[in-house]
């Protein structure tokens, strides 16, 4: 519960200085407690919903290669988390679903009454559909490797692709992006190679400097290019 009240009290900040356009989003495991799943995912989305947030989707990060060791033999390994995506309101703020499209098997839909083993109502409809150009919409499973090609000192270095994910539909050109809980930097320099500014903000002295001289070295810059406060 104080593990929760500290999230919703943070994110609650967050919510404060979010555009109203913004989105935020949640990259969360669950957690066992003497054998028995917490839920935690579950338990902070209905805190952030009653905290005033609108929780939009929920993805499943499923981690190709599987995830960390789980020495157990008496239920399934898990190999995913949760990744939350929240909005301040229902409709109205940025997404470009575009980047996410899967190609579409044909461009047109057939025809109800040629449809094999038909089930639905349907079968008068007689005009061919055609699909988006750019595929379908994606789906809420994101198959992603956990590998990490970073050896710094933080031990839960999140995989650049998962955040490249969530960046690259919800932040608008010339956006800038926060992250609360910044670890050894890897949105904040995801954010920066896709153009967008950023934010991190990092409780640990030692991650702050680890992070800092990571996106200088990645980013080939100065680093007095990278601000600190």
């Amino acid at each position: 519960e104080e593990y929760l009240a500290d999230l919703v009290a943070v994110f609650h900040e967050a919510q404060r200085v979010l555009r109203d356009d913004g989105t935020l989003w949640v990259v969360i495991d669950d957690h066992y407690e003497r054998g028995d799943l917490m839920f935690i995912p579950t338990r902070l989305a209905m805190a952030m919903r009653a905290d005033g947030w609108v929780c939009r989707a929920e993805i499943i990060w499923r981690k190709l290669g599987g995830g960390r060791p789980d020495p157990v033999s008496n239920r399934p390994v898990k190999d995913y988390e949760h990744v939350l995506m929240l909005a301040k309101m229902k409709t109205g703020y940025f997404y470009d679903a575009d980047p996410h499209r899967i190609p579409l098997v044909k461009t047109h839909s057939t025809l109800g009454r040629q449809k094999a083993g038909l089930n639905r109502q349907d079968t008068n409809r007689t005009q061919t559909v055609f699909g988006n150009p750019l595929g379908r919409l994606g789906g809420s499973v994101w198959e992603i490797s956990p590998a990490s090609n970073y050896r710094g000192a933080h031990p839960a270095t999140m995989p650049e692709e998962l955040v490249r994910r969530c960046l690259e539909v919800s932040c608008p050109e010339g956006g800038t992006v926060l992250d609360p809980f910044a670890g050894a930097g890897t949105t904040a320099l995801v954010a920066a190679q896709m153009g967008f500014q950023a934010i991190s903000i990092e409780i640990s002295e030692e991650y702050t400097e680890e992070a800092r001289r990571r996106i200088t070295r990645r980013l080939d810059d100065t680093p007095s290019q990278i601000a600190a406060e």
